[in-house]
């Protein structure tokens, strides 16, 4: 269950910014580059203790395409298809309130207004995950918030 909510986590983003990823209040783990997801992957690096105990390695990736080939690297294959999802979002922007449903779970993004989606996540008919992704002024995401999880990922900075 921790693997499937990191994964959620990760899948956000602007390739121009940084963020960190919370879970239950603690920060675990960065993106500095999410324009890897076009190339069906993400990769973090893993900034808490504790964290880098359970992974044994210092970065996670994430991925559903081919794996990538990288040195200190805990991989993960993306069986839920949340990348998939993500990348659907990140290169394509959802109109205002579109509903999406996506291969064998169910996967619905509501989006009232320019600056929220909501989604709700359900696997095998039980819900899986639901939380909420807030847009800046420029379309990009600048928060996810799974309440469903306790999990959290912040834009903080932009990269110059």
């Amino acid at each position: 269950m921790f693997k499937k909510f990191v994964l959620l986590l990760l899948l956000i983003g602007s390739a121009n910014a940084k963020y960190i990823v919370y879970y239950r209040g603690f920060s675990i783990a960065e993106i500095d580059d999410l324009s890897s997801i076009h190339q069906e992957y993400l990769r973090a690096k893993v900034t808490s203790k504790i964290y880098r105990l359970i992974t044994m390695n210092p970065y996670v990736c994430y991925y559903f395409g081919n794996k990538p080939n990288f040195k200190d690297t805990k991989f993960h294959i993306d069986y839920q298809r949340y990348l998939a999802v993500f990348k659907m979002l990140v290169e394509e922007r959802p109109k205002f309130q579109q509903l999406l449903v996506c291969g064998e779970n169910d996967v619905i993004l509501q989006c009232p207004d320019r600056s929220i989606c909501a989604y709700t996540y359900y696997e095998a008919g039980k819900l899986f995950s639901k939380g909420q992704i807030q847009f800046d002024e420029n379309d990009e995401i600048s928060l996810i918030e799974d309440s469903h999880n306790h999990a959290k990922i912040v834009r903080v900075e932009d990269k110059k």
